[in-house]
């Protein structure tokens, strides 16, 4: 599991609830940065090993939220087609609609969470694990939780 405030190295130990903000990096140089890309290098290595646990958990919304941020940035057929494959193709472990903890749910939209994004924060809280995001708006609107690690 991620201690926070950890920093990230290939070696890192990374688990946990990924946001689709930070995944949406990886397709958008613009927003790319250190963070994100030794994320996306240490799924890289775990990709096909076949004794190593998913490195992530996401609910199945991830996927759509991936490509909608990209569609509105990259308006290329082919980047979004490669886009979508790459995504599709991640070692992660998704989580239905019909698996999340409802009442986490409706909690943190009773915090004025994003729909969405209180997805994301029940999955996290019902699973232990840490959620790793990019998105500020959602790490101040949980109102910067230990068990959120923002990635800048």
């Amino acid at each position: 599991m991620i201690a926070v405030g950890e920093r990230y190295t290939a070696d890192s130990p990374v688990r946990g609830v990924l946001d689709a903000s930070v995944a949406a990096r990886w397709f958008i140089p613009e927003q790319a940065n250190d963070a994100t890309e030794v994320l996306l290098e240490a799924v890289r290595q775990s990709d096909g090993d076949s004794v190593q646990r998913p490195m992530f958990v996401v609910p199945e919304i991830f996927f759509a939220e991936v490509m909608s941020a990209v569609t509105k940035q990259c308006r290329g057929a082919e980047l979004l087609a490669s886009c979508a494959d790459a995504i599709a193709r991640l070692p992660v472990d998704r989580v239905p609609w019909e698996q999340t903890p409802v009442e986490l749910y409706l909690e943190m939209v009773g915090q004025r969470v994003g729909a969405y994004d209180a997805i994301y924060a029940a999955i996290a809280l019902e699973a232990g694990l840490p959620l790793l995001t990019a998105d500020a708006g959602l790490f101040r609107a949980l109102r910067r939780p230990p068990w959120v690690v923002l990635i800048e």
